[in-house]
């Protein structure tokens, strides 16, 4: 009757179909928590997309230092009007930024025409020129580009943090999805066991109450015990349906193809789990550990890249103070230097500042506003992390003291019904004795179920919140 009932289970989940898979354990009869682990890490889409936040800080800096390239430009221009060529202009030429905030350009213009403006008059052979672009006020010390590529670097770093979390997240929930399936199945194989045991007592006592020997009474409460057993079996074979699919989310292949159990798979039997242990963690290694964290790091990270945009609003008060210098000079024979004069040059300044300032100061407050906010949310994760921590290491020891305890217990009750069954069989004890004492068994079973459950999630989140659970598998 036991393996009807686990056959009849294990029909309801679809086969996994793995083929040339090398590294899938599937198909394989158990399930081990670290295989499981790892197959997840491995092969799980959101593990897929942690891979690429690495990805995604490198182009960010690349596209940061794209601010940096030289550009090429080149701008002309022609009238004709009635006949008569009014004007034709060309300027051409390269712009180079570099990280000091000057900017170097050179280039080439050129003029023809009848009706030119006397300033665009140039010679025959066009002039080529070279010159820089200096800020002496905003921009100075700080402008866009410079604040865009140290942003972009703190990124880059920032997204090393955020696939550990997210990989961590990931392991997070598989485990404690792995370990609610193992309650399960085991749970299941408890009253499915106690089922096969009920059936067979049944059968006994209505045998027994046909040829005289036990009162009819018996097999009215032998069935009644009977249908208790089978209902509790059939609310476990729900549980356990709802586990396995709960689990079957996790199991992927390379991140696209959703697979799920084989009816075959099952998970290592309870009495072979070794339950991990508490570390003795001092108050100054607590704060190491809390000071390495990854969000811990995020967090921090985002303040840097707050006082870089600080810096940055600061200077935009500044006015803006801008002076161009640029050489020039009529090629000869297509030398530009040939006739080269140091007094032959053209230079300007741009300056502005807007009056109230309203766009610029508001921009300081909000960011003075962001770095308020995300150093009062420092301060409590540190703290949630700290208490977290104690409580989850405090929870691994006391579970795995109750377990070594609880296990004897667990013995014990086994005993009682042995012992109480041998007395009915012989007519010294009633049924509803061998009842009570086969409830008590069953529910020592399953509390300790409970007890493995909680101390290998008290285990996953200890890790999970010092941030190394990737790191723990």
């Amino acid at each position: 009757m036991k393996l009807f009932c686990i056959s009849l289970l294990l029909l309801t989940v679809r086969p996994l179909v793995a083929v040339g898979q090398p590294d899938s354990i599937y198909t394989n009869p158990i399930l081990e928590f670290n295989v499981f682990m790892q197959l997840v890490a491995k092969h799980h889409p959101y593990s897929k997309i942690a891979d690429l936040q690495a990805d995604k800080g490198e182009y960010t800096v690349l596209k940061a230092k794209g601010n940096f390239d030289p550009e090429l430009f080149a701008k002309g221009g022609q009238k004709y009007f009635e006949g008569d060529q009014y004007y034709s202009l060309l300027n051409g030429g390269v712009t180079i930024p570099t990280w000091f905030g000057i900017e170097v350009n050179a280039g080439y213009s050129s003029s023809d025409g009848y009706y030119l403006n006397p300033q665009n008059r140039l010679p025959e052979t066009g002039l080529v020129y070279a010159g820089i672009s200096v800020p002496l006020g905003k921009d100075l010390f700080i402008d866009k580009r410079r604040a865009e590529l140290k942003k972009a670097k703190l990124y880059s770093t920032l997204t090393q943090y955020q696939q550990v979390n997210k990989q961590n997240e990931i392991l997070l929930n598989a485990g404690i999805t792995y370990w609610n399936w193992f309650w399960a199945f085991h749970e299941f194989e408890v009253y499915t066991t106690a089922f096969a045991n009920n059936e067979e007592r049944f059968n006994a006592t209505k045998s027994a109450a046909l040829f005289g020997d036990k009162p009819y009474i018996d097999t009215v409460e032998a069935f009644t015990q009977l249908q208790n057993r089978w209902l509790q079996m059939s609310q476990a074979r729900v549980r356990l349906t709802e586990a396995t699919n709960e689990l079957n989310v996790f199991l992927w292949i390379d991140g696209v193809i959703p697979v799920e159990l084989s009816p075959q798979t099952a998970p290592p039997s309870f009495e072979k789990i070794n339950l991990p242990v508490a570390q003795n963690i001092n108050l100054q290694e607590l704060d190491s550990i809390i000071n390495n964290h990854p969000e811990i790091s995020m967090y921090e990270l985002k303040l840097d890249i707050i006082n870089i945009q600080e810096s940055y609003f600061r200077e935009q008060l500044k006015p803006k103070v801008d002076l161009n210098y640029n050489a020039i000079n009529q090629p000869i024979n297509g030398n530009p230097f040939a006739a080269y004069n140091v007094e032959n040059y053209t230079w300007g300044i741009d300056v502005s500042f807007p009056i109230f300032l309203r766009e610029e100061r508001a921009s300081l407050k909000l960011n003075q506003i962001d770095e308020l906010e995300t150093s009062y949310e420092l301060s409590v994760k540190r703290q949630q992390l700290k208490q977290k921590t104690i409580f989850y290491n405090y929870e691994m020891n006391a579970t795995h003291d109750q377990y070594g305890q609880f296990a004897n217990n667990v013995a014990g009750y086994n005993q009682l019904v042995e012992a109480e069954i041998n007395l009915f069989n012989n007519g010294e004890s009633s049924l509803f004795m061998v009842n009570m004492r086969e409830n008590a068994f069953i529910q020592s079973q399953i509390k300790l179920l409970e007890i493995i459950y909680k101390n290998q999630k008290a285990y996953l989140m200890f890790h999970f919140i010092i941030g190394n659970l990737y790191t723990s598998i």
